[in-house]
């Protein structure tokens, strides 16, 4: 069974089973207006985020690392660096809608360990990344087998947290020094599921092995003690023999000798160093979820998501169970919280407010000295149905038209100002 975070706002249900879920709780005469409802209540989220994608994929394609088209311009020094603070301010807005909460590098480091849930000892240098953002949701954990069978005085099965969710928006200074097989130029995004926190410095670029101690130690024996036969064998020879039998010791044998000792170590450390970066290579195979442009349209996809969840779920709220007085936030939210609680046997932080602010900008929702009323089922979708044939007039000049009016309606103000339209 999958582990389910706790205490986040993200509501881990998809949105046709919680739309199935809200539907049967319904009366069966007003379930085919229920099913009306979340289709065009879906489909403007959908078009509104459509203005989202094509302003993130425009700022975006200058740094885009799998880009296969060629600018038509050169951005210049002062408007790259424009152009990427834009970016970075876009991708902070999609992420907060997708519940999404950003960590510092302090964070990550405060509570680092010695060595990772692999069993590795990583060493990671910061001062590598011009920029380094570190973005997770949901928080659990998961039964993580010990690594080491000889650990006897750890338990075999260790609970282990993890982050559902991890993004990663870095760009890599252009040194020639940095250990990583990225290019330089651009920004990287990488998405991962299912991350133990203490192996976040194995997913980074720049992150180095370090053998432990007991690698250096069976690495280092052969050749110490080697050496140390070695060169006592020649002084027990000086000593029986004399100093004149010196120029015989210094011959090829005794360089072979060492020599040999010297490839063998090195062969084990980079056999082990080797050992160590298919482990890491394995375990990242199935975490990675997704890189750059493909990050963003699946950030894109679970932000449209979780707006439609949080609307559904607070105006059935509000139509099914209210009194005729209507509920505070406060109520709204302790009854939301308690119904995912029952359903999906978690705690959820229910966000009431943002829902609340999106239902009484739609016009399905208003509120009285605190207190929130829904518009009756029928008349909000014929609210909702008159707003999507708005969005489509005879002379609109563009696709996104609609979606940016939409936007404004909603009270995004960043995305309308800073999307252009393209005549």
């Amino acid at each position: 069974m999958t582990d389910l975070p706790r205490g986040e706002h993200f509501i881990p249900l998809r949105k046709a089973e919680l739309a199935g879920l809200l539907v049967n709780q319904s009366p069966a005469a007003d379930q085919l207006e229920w099913l009306r409802f979340f289709g065009i209540c879906s489909a403007l989220f959908h078009h509104y985020f459509q203005v989202q994608l094509d302003h993130l994929k425009d700022l975006y394609a200058p740094f885009d690392p799998d880009a296969d088209t060629r600018p038509v311009t050169d951005l210049d020094e002062s408007a790259e660096l424009e152009q990427e603070t834009a970016f970075f301010e876009s991708l902070d807005r999609l992420l907060q809608q997708g519940n999404f909460r950003q960590i510092a590098w302090e964070q990550v480091t405060a509570g680092r360990v010695k060595r990772s849930g692999l069993g590795l000892h990583m060493r990671m240098d910061p001062s590598v990344f011009e920029r380094l953002e570190i973005h997770v949701r949901g928080e659990s954990e998961i039964e993580r087998r010990r690594e080491h069978w000889w650990r006897i005085w750890e338990p075999k099965k260790q609970r282990v947290p993890i982050h559902h969710r991890m993004l990663l928006a870095l760009r890599l200074r252009t040194r020639p020094d940095i250990n990583t097989d990225l290019p330089r130029e651009g920004i990287h995004l990488k998405l991962f599921r299912r991350v133990p926190k203490e192996d976040l410095e194995a997913l980074l670029p720049g992150s180095r092995l370090r053998l432990s101690g007991l690698d250096k130690g069976l690495i280092g024996f052969p050749l110490i003690t080697g050496m140390i036969m070695l060169m006592g064998n020649a002084l027990l020879t000086i000593l029986s023999a004399g100093f004149g039998v010196l120029g015989g010791l210094l011959s090829w044998s005794a360089a072979i000798a060492v020599g040999g000792y010297g490839f063998r170590s090195y062969a084990a450390w980079k056999s082990k160093r080797a050992h160590y970066s298919l482990r890491v290579n394995k375990h990242l195979y199935f975490q990675k979820l997704d890189s750059n442009l493909g990050a963003v349209l699946r950030l894109i996809d679970e932000a449209e998501e979780q707006e439609c969840r949080e609307m559904w779920l607070a105006y059935h709220a509000l139509v099914c169970h209210a009194p005729e007085q209507g509920w505070t936030a406060g109520e709204l939210d302790a009854h939301c919280e308690k119904w995912l609680g029952e359903v999906l046997d978690t705690r959820v932080d229910f966000e009431e407010v943002d829902a609340l602010v999106k239902l009484r900008r739609l016009g399905v929702v208003t509120e009285n000295e605190g207190r929130y009323r829904p518009l009756p089922l029928k008349d909000a979708v014929l609210k909702l149905d008159a707003i999507w044939d708005g969005l489509f007039p005879e002379k609109a000049h563009t696709m996104n038209e609609g979606a940016l009016r939409l936007a404004k309606q909603l009270g995004d103000d960043a995305v309308t100002k800073a999307h252009t339209l393209r005549f």
